[in-house]
């Protein structure tokens, strides 16, 4: 799958302008990140773990570098697809803090937002966890009360990251 997906992955690059190319391989990078990285292998662990079969544990081998391709391409077929008509970029203000106190009640006025937009991002792994554990039921009620535990630790985290 691997070799297939990358060559996929460098067939699509000759058919994107030049200004997309480094940012598309550049964003393969959100999967190595030091929170995606174990997700991602306790998620390998976790479905191969499902499975009895002697090679199960083998089967997680090579799922951040396939959850890779996934950003790379999405920015190849971005830039195939849009077309802006300039480029006229304005970046955020980035806010000026005299102190920590300032910077504390700065971070904790915005912590709402934070917030929902942390669980907008873990909402579709929980509906579709949801929805695949209510059709299949592959996993015991013990190691569902876990996943919750779990999934709400990822929340706090993400949010206090």
């Amino acid at each position: 799958m691997l070799v297939v997906l990358y060559l996929l992955v460098f067939g699509i690059s000759f058919l994107v302008p030049g200004s997309f190319l480094a940012v598309a391989f550049d964003s393969g990078g959100v999967t190595t990140g030091p929170m995606t990285v174990p997700f991602i292998m306790a998620l390998g662990v976790g479905i191969s773990s499902i499975r009895n079969d002697r090679h199960a544990s083998d089967d997680s081998f090579g799922l951040v570098a396939l959850c890779s391709i996934g950003p790379i391409l999405a920015v190849l077929i971005l830039g195939m697809i849009y077309r802006p008509n300039s480029f006229d970029y304005l970046p955020d203000a980035i806010p000026e803090f005299s102190d920590s106190v300032e910077l504390g009640i700065y971070f904790l006025r915005e912590l709402p937002e934070y917030m929902k937009e942390m669980a907008v991002s873990l909402l579709p792994i929980v509906l579709f966890f949801g929805l695949f554990q209510v059709i299949f039921h592959l996993v015991p009620e013990r190691r569902l009360i876990k996943i919750g535990i779990g999934l709400v630790y990822t929340y706090v985290g993400w949010c206090c990251f």
